[in-house]
């Protein structure tokens, strides 16, 4: 298996994990693909390790087209690293702030229902 990262994408927030980055994802007798790289930044807590790789765990219970698909975990490297399906408009709150502001203030003035709704037919690229 190889990993070649080519860009990264953003920078989590101050107290998160750490980075998101693009890479490429080759693995013997499939198909390359792109692939978003979380990574665990340096200094970590055993928590903190714990809480990461729990988010693996929890991605990787999931198939189903609106959740994005765990690729794999990588724990013997530094940083640790978790790989996804990329995305190609990221995550899907920041793509709501920026391509549908009008749905985003749809909370306050609608039901919650109304709103999962709307980011239901957002993921599915309606």
């Amino acid at each position: 298996m190889s990993i070649t990262l080519t860009k990264t994408l953003w920078h989590t927030c101050p107290g998160e994990f750490g980075e998101v980055c693009r890479g490429r994802l080759r693995i013997p007798g499939r198909k390359e693909n792109y692939v978003a790289i979380k990574t665990l930044k340096g200094g970590y807590t055993d928590k903190q390790r714990r809480d990461f790789l729990s988010e693996a765990s929890i991605m990787g219970q999931f198939q189903h087209p609106n959740i994005i698909h765990l690729e794999g975990v990588i724990t013997t490297s530094c940083p640790v690293m978790i790989l996804t399906e990329f995305m190609e408009n990221g995550a899907l709150d920041s793509f709501l702030r920026v391509r549908h502001a009008d749905r985003c203030c749809m909370l306050s003035t609608h039901s919650l229902p109304v709103f999962f709704t709307s980011c239901l037919s957002v993921s599915a690229g309606e």
